[in-house]
This record gives structure tokens, C-alpha cells and sequence, in this order.
């Protein structure tokens, strides 16, 4: 390891090899085929090699203008960032290299990753193999060079990796980052024959491993971002541009047994991809596989002014309004009998090349046709091969080996621009090599639905903390006792994802998998949501099918459940015996293009045991009791208190008060008036919302009704002034008026409708404003206290 030079994207179902020079997707022990889809499938693999290219008009006073650089069989860059014009990094020092982190490093199970890195067996690992790959981890996190581009978590926007910032890209569980340059004469002239541009590429790749919340769908993906800077060679002028400059990546699909291949692309996707011609290869055969296929999807061209405010282009996964990104501009392959070998060392390749990249012919520049072999296209073979259209590969050609390219631009660079393109590489396994495809597209639209979503991944809300109070025969389960947990779950929200509710489980034994459980109920939110699917793809069929996810009952938020009966054995519960139970938290997105729809928290668990009271306790009061309250003031709220844990109960007293909180809203506050403690704040109003249950007490408070708010209002010397506002029908206004009176009935001010700013009649220190959009009269009663009162 010592100085890395190459690595691996191997966190999920995917390894793809890739090296600090921009050489991809090669194996360097066997010079073979570099990315396994299953990994450790050795004997086949999927990729012999791939790469990212760019060619345009470099106006920088050199000949010749034109120039191509990047890599496909060779690399025309190597290691290292541009200091400055036509000055780059040594590539040979210690902090010229390849960077590979994980969070997980320290405990993760690295047996498998240090077989593939070592390409052995996962029977042949050696501990020290496994030490090697957990020490370089540790080593990569420690000295992650964000100085130099590589991404982190910069949550306080300096710029600046400092303080708990880590290390990372859109929330991936593995990542890599690499840089390197083309300023080395001698590499760019011995891939396509052209001098430099003295372009820099800062290279990041990044996976997922979420299977047990996300499902496999990303666990079939790898997305890899090229950010490309035009930093200028030694000779290159301030004014220098890049004219017309194209973008491709290059793939050499080698799926198993390389002689039975086809290529495709698909438009409506951006995307080229790959297959087997049968539903056999020889060599997934010896795994009992079937053969898998794979594409490439740029998820994110270059981005372009458009002036247009209606467009909106994506940088740095931010929005840009007036831009847009290109998607892909051309597609060809190349295949035997006309299978194009571009000459290395050779400025011919940079001219075929740059045909190629404007969707021509890399022979004769002239478009390439359709399976008609009349009309033109650049996007040739862009048919559905599942359901065997026209435009397909095999119409005129039989099956071998095959090359492919996919194309975006053109652009301009000035000297110092940067710019970015984002592709995914999926792959797909079905029951045949058709339904491979099929399994791949699906894969695709969750990679596509990510990048639109800026890679902000859905995240499944924070699991409640659970609580039990073991009693006679029953069980009361509380998920209410934390405030601060309470409102962490149901105010969680993230990419368009909103807390729904709560499902309460029964577990058969600690250690039951979570398909075996019994759902007891389910909270949700009153909303209208209660069937929740998910869209899945039947790799068998091929068929897209919804599985159902959530059933919620639109029944109202409760945190609390007593539980008499033995869902799993379907008997009262006994005195003595265990029971384990379980609750989850569930939100819920109700965008139509969301690629999940919801997503259920991990579970709090608990142990209880029904039993009765020991010998001289006696409880005060039984689950469901009502508290007497006493209502003081002119408040038109009610408050309901209900006994829910009789065990908890202290014997103190406490008092809600009310008062105008931030956008004026109603705050109340509920205080231990015995210790002198507030216990709890809120501004739910809706009894059908429970609140954190308090020393066993469920508080529910309805406030009056919208428009009004009732508040006491006091004069200077503290004392509150109760008061109240009597709507009249007087005929001289000739429409609704106010009869501002105190408890006393004594008139203290009247006027019409208009609301004006008044004072009281002998409290000068007293201003009530009264504003039209917030006054709701209600004819049905004689009084409507006043909607706002500020202190002069």
C-alpha cells in the first residue's frame, strides 16, 4: 500500500478498480476485467476497462488547436494536482495518491475488502491483510486532502475542514478522491498523439451500502463525478479558451465471455449500457448466474448559460436559475466487422476521436444511420432490446466484442473555469439477459431520482425511546417520556420527507427477526394517508410491481398503548412471563416522483413483565380516570387531563398559563406547582395530538376557535385587567360595531368596524390594536375577547 496509486469502489454489491492516473476499471493483478458485478465473481467481471475523455479547440497560441486528452486503454494523465501554469505536483510524493474512506472503518467487517484488494479467496485473508486495509483507512480519513478539492461535510459554510467536519460527499458510505493533470507531454502524446491542455481533474467516486434501509437499490449502483479545471501549461496566455470542447466516456464492456456482447443506449435515460446476447455466458455459468448487464448514465452534463430564469442547472449538487446541463449529445459503438481501433501516439486518433464526440463517423465524418443503413442519427441502437425493437443491436451484426462511448457538449472554457459532469454506473442481474436490462433500468431510475434530489438521501426518522409500566395483567407502553425525543422524531423532516406515524409491534422472543412481528396498532397522522407502496421490480418477470409498506388509519398521534392481550399466542396476558415489544417511527413523501415513499425508523425495544402490586401499594387512580380541573380567567381554551400511568402519579398540583408566543402563536405551559418545575411547553391545540405524557398525567388542551385568541391583558402595576369585546348591530354605524366592556359590565370604549387603533378610556397605558384579517366575529355567542393587546 504504503504511497496507494490504485483502489477500489467496494462497498456494496459492485468492486470497480480505479487508479490515481484516471486509468479505470482494470484489474492490476490480471490486467483483465476491473469491475465485478457480483463482487468476487473473478472468473467473469463486467468491465475490461472505461474512461473519461475530452477533446475540443484549445486556443492557447500552440499548434495544432485542436486536442484530445483523458483515458481509455492508456491514461494521457498522471498523479497530481497543477500548482500553477504548467507547474503540477510530483507524482512520486507521499501526498500524491489515492484516498479511500469509510466511516465504518474501525469496526466494519473488512474480510472481503481485503480479499479483493489482495485478489484472493475470502478463505485465503490474512489477518495482516485485513490490518493493512484498516490501517490505510485510518490513515485516508486522518489525512483526506480537502486543501487540495476532495469533498467534505463543511456545515458552517468557511471553507475550512475544521472542528467535527468530516470527511465526505452526499452522505455515501465509501469514497474516493484523486487528482491528476494532463500537463505531462509524453502521457498525453502516447494516448491520441496531442500536446497538453493543462487540464485538471479531480476525480470522486462514491457508494452506498443502505440495504437495510434504502432496500437493494442503490446496493447496484457506483457514481462517479468528474470536476475538470482548465489551469493552463506553461505557454498558455491569460485569455486562453477551450472552444467547442465535447466530453465522453469510453467503455470496453467485457460482460463474462467477451465474444457475446451487445451495446444499446437509451435516450429517454441518458444512458449507454451493455448485455449478453443469450440468456447464457460461460463464465457467470460457473458462478449458476445468469448474466448480468450494465450501463452508464450521465445523471449530470456540462452546465450552460441560458439566461432563461425558467431553467435550472445543478453545480456542486446546488441549483443554478439560468442554466441548464447538457444531457447526452451522441452515441456510437464500435463492433466487428468494423471494429474501430484509434492508433495510439498517433494525432489521427485525436481527429477520429473528435469526430466521434460530434456523433460522426471517426472513418468518413459523416453521420452515422439507423439499422436502415439510410437514415442519419447520432444515437444509434437506441431500441428496447426486452421488447425486441428494430433499433437494436444484432439486427446487423451479429454478437462480439464491443466498444462503446457516450457523448455531451460542445462548451467554451476560459482559462480558470471548472467544469463537472456526474454519471452512474448500474448494473442489473434478472432471470435471463434481457431481464438483466430491465433490473438495470430500474436500478437506474433510483440513481436518477437521487442526483435530482442533489443526492440527498431520504433518511428514515430517529426511533422513539420506549418505556413500560409493568402492571396486573397489562402493560402499558410509553414512547412519550422525552420531550426532546418526541419532537426529534415527529419534526424531523428531510428531502421531502415528513413524519407520519408510529407502529406499535409484539415481538415472539428478543431475538425474532422483524418478519415475524405482530403489528398491535398503528398512530398516524390525520392527513388522508393510509396505504403507502412502494414501486418494486420483479427480476423473475420483469415486471414492476407495489409492495405495500405502511397501512396507517388516519386515527390521530398517541404515544401511549396498554397492551391485556398476547397478540402472538392470542390469550391474556400472565402475570410473570415476558413479553418483548417493539415501536417504530414511519414518515412518508407525497411527491409521485419520490423514488421512496417512506421509510421506517430502527426500533425501540423493551422487555416487560405483567405482575401485580406488591404487598400495601395501592394506586390513587386507574388508567382512563379524568382529573378535575379548575378554570380561572376568560380563556376560551379547555383542558381534559386523563390518568394513563397510575403508578407514576406524585400527588403534586400544576397549572397550564397561556401566553402569545413567536408568530402569534398561543404558548401554554404546564408547571409542577408543588416543586416548582415547568414541566412541559407546547402549542398543540388539537386533542387529537397527544402530548408527552407528564408524571403519568395525558394533558390535552383545545384552544378557542381560529381568530380567536384569548389572552389576559394588565396595566402597569401588574394588575390584569379582565375585559371584553361585545359585537352590536347598531343601526347609526349601519354595520357591525364593539362594545368594549370589563367584567364589571362597565363600558370602557365603542366603535364600528374599521378597527382603528384606540386606547382605553382611562388607561393610557393600555393600547389594544385590532387588525380586519385577524378579527373572526362570533354571532353565536354575546362576547369575543380581544384578538391583540401590546403594552405601550
Amino acid at each position: 500500500f504504503g504511497e496507494p496509486k490504485r483502489t477500489l469502489l467496494n462497498i456494496n454489491l459492485i468492486a470497480y478498480w480505479i487508479y490515481a492516473t484516471g486509468f479505470s476499471a482494470n484489474n492490476p493483478f490480471t490486467g483483465g476485467n476491473g469491475v465485478y458485478f457480483p463482487r468476487m465473481t473473478y472468473a467473469a467481471g463486467v468491465i475490461f476497462i472505461d474512461g473519461v475523455l475530452w477533446g475540443g479547440f484549445v486556443n492557447d497560441g500552440q499548434d495544432p488547436a485542436l486536442r484530445v486528452g483523458g483515458s481509455a486503454y492508456t491514461t494521457g494523465t498522471l498523479r497530481g494536482a497543477i500548482l500553477s501554469r504548467g507547474v503540477a505536483e510530483d507524482p512520486n510524493a507521499p501526498d500524491v495518491r489515492i484516498w479511500r474512506i469509510r466511516r465504518d472503518w474501525e469496526t466494519a467487517d473488512l474480510g472481503q475488502d481485503a480479499a479483493e484488494m489482495n485478489h484472493v479467496g475470502f478463505e485465503a485473508v490474512t489477518d495482516a491483510q485485513v490490518a493493512e486495509v484498516r490501517d490505510q483507512y485510518a490513515e485516508d480519513w486522518a489525512e483526506w486532502p480537502w486543501q487540495k478539492g476532495a469533498p467534505f461535510y463543511d456545515t458552517d459554510g468557511d471553507g475550512v475542514m475544521d472542528g467535527d467536519e468530516e470527511p465526505g460527499v452526499a452522505d455515501a458510505d465509501q469514497v474516493i478522491w484523486f487528482v491528476c493533470n494532463d500537463l505531462n507531454e509524453s502521457a498525453t502524446k502516447q494516448l491520441y498523439g496531442s500536446p497538453p491542455i493543462g487540464m485538471e481533474a479531480q476525480v470522486t467516486m462514491w457508494g452506498y451500502d443502505r440495504g437495510n434501509v434504502l432496500g437493494d437499490v442503490l446496493g447496484n449502483v457506483i457514481f462517479k463525478r468528474y470536476r475538470l479545471i482548465y489551469k493552463g501549461t506553461e505557454h498558455t496566455p491569460d485569455d486562453a479558451r477551450i472552444d467547442s470542447l465535447f466530453f465522453s466516456v469510453f467503455c470496453d464492456p467485457d460482460l463474462g465471455e467477451y465474444q457475446d456482447d451487445f451495446c444499446g443506449c437509451d435516450t429517454t435515460l441518458n444512458m449507454m449500457f451493455a448485455y449478453n446476447a443469450t440468456p447464457q455466458d460461460v463464465k457467470f455459468e460457473y458462478y449458476g448466474l445468469v448474466p448480468p448487464a450494465v450501463g452508464y448514465d450521465l445523471l449530470q452534463g456540462p452546465l450552460v448559460y441560458t439566461g432563461n430564469a425558467g431553467d435550472v442547472g445543478v453545480f456542486d449538487m446546488k441549483e443554478r436559475s439560468g442554466y441548464r446541463n447538457l444531457g447526452m449529445t451522441a452515441f456510437n459503438i464500435s463492433r466487428p466487422p468494423y471494429m474501430w481501433e484509434p492508433p495510439f501516439e498517433n494525432y489521427t486518433a485525436t481527429l477520429e476521436w473528435y469526430s466521434l464526440m460530434n456523433g460522426l463517423s471517426p472513418w468518413t465524418g459523416t453521420p452515422f444511420t439507423l439499422n436502415d443503413g439510410v437514415t442519419p442519427t447520432k444515437f444509434p441502437l437506441h431500441g428496447d432490446p426486452v421488447v425486441g425493437d428494430v433499433e437494436i443491436d444484432g439486427v446487423m451484426m451479429p454478437a462480439g466484442d464491443r466498444r462503446m462511448q457516450m457523448h455531451t457538449g460542445p462548451i467554451d472554457m476560459a482559462l480558470g473555469d471548472t467544469v463537472e459532469i456526474v454519471f452512474a454506473f448500474v448494473a442489473g442481474m434478472g432471470a435471463d439477459h434481457l431481464y438483466s436490462i430491465s433490473t438495470m433500468k430500474f436500478y437506474d431510475r433510483f440513481a436518477q431520482g437521487l442526483s435530482n434530489n442533489r443526492f440527498e438521501l431520504p433518511h428514515q426518522p430517529p426511533p422513539p425511546v420506549l418505556a413500560a409500566t409493568e402492571m396486573d395483567e397489562r402493560i402499558l407502553l410509553n414512547w412519550s417520556t422525552s420531550q426532546a425525543n418526541v419532537e426529534s422524531v415527529e419534526q424531523f423532516t428531510r428531502a421531502g420527507y415528513a413524519f407520519e406515524g408510529y407502529n406499535v409491534y409484539q415481538r415472539p422472543s428478543s431475538t425474532s427477526p422483524k418478519t415475524d412481528w405482530v403489528k398491535l396498532t398503528t398512530y398516524d397522522v390525520k392527513n388522508g394517508v393510509k396505504t403507502i407502496v412502494h414501486e418494486t421490480f420483479d427480476p423473475e418477470s420483469g415486471l414492476t410491481n407495489f409492495e405495500l409498506v405502511q397501512h396507517g388509519l388516519d386515527s390521530g398521534i398517541r404515544r401511549t398503548q396498554v397492551v391485556e392481550r398476547d397478540a402472538v399466542d392470542d390469550q391474556p396476558l400472565v402475570n410473570g412471563r415476558e413479553y418483548y415489544f417493539a415501536v417504530t417511527a414511519y414518515n412518508h413523501n407525497p411527491d409521485p416522483d419520490a423514488w421512496i415513499k417512506s421509510l421506517e425508523s430502527e426500533a425501540a425495544v423493551i422487555t416487560a413483565v405483567p405482575q401485580s402490586l406488591k404487598p400495601g401499594v395501592r394506586l390513587e387512580a386507574e388508567i382512563g380516570d379524568t382529573v378535575i380541573v379548575t378554570h380561572r380567567g376568560p380563556s376560551e381554551g379547555n383542558m381534559t387531563v386523563l390518568v394513563v400511568d397510575p403508578t407514576a402519579l406524585t400527588g403534586h398540583g400544576y397549572k397550564v398559563t397561556f401566553e402569545m408566543g413567536e408568530d402569534d402563536m398561543v404558548m401554554w405551559t404546564l408547571t409542577d406547582t408543588t416543586a416548582g418545575e415547568v414541566r412541559l411547553t407546547s402549542t398543540n391545540q388539537d386533542p387529537e395530538i397527544e402530548n408527552p405524557i407528564v408524571d403519568g398525567l395525558n394533558i390535552r388542551i383545545s384552544g378557542p376557535p381560529v381568530g380567536i385568541q384569548a389572552i389576559q391583558e394588565w396595566d402597569t402595576e401588574g394588575n390584569v385587567l379582565d375585559t371584553r369585546v361585545t359585537p352590536f348591530f347598531g343601526a347609526s354605524l349601519g354595520t357591525t360595531g364593539y362594545l368594549l366592556e370589563n367584567r364589571a359590565g362597565t363600558l370602557v370604549s365603542a366603535g364600528g368596524s374599521d378597527f382603528d387603533e384606540f386606547d382605553y378610556w382611562g388607561m393610557d397605558d393600555v393600547e389594544i390594536n385590532f387588525a380586519e384579517e385577524s378579527v373572526t366575529w362570533d354571532y353565536s355567542s354575546e362576547e369575543v375577547h380581544f384578538v391583540a393587546a401590546t403594552q405601550d
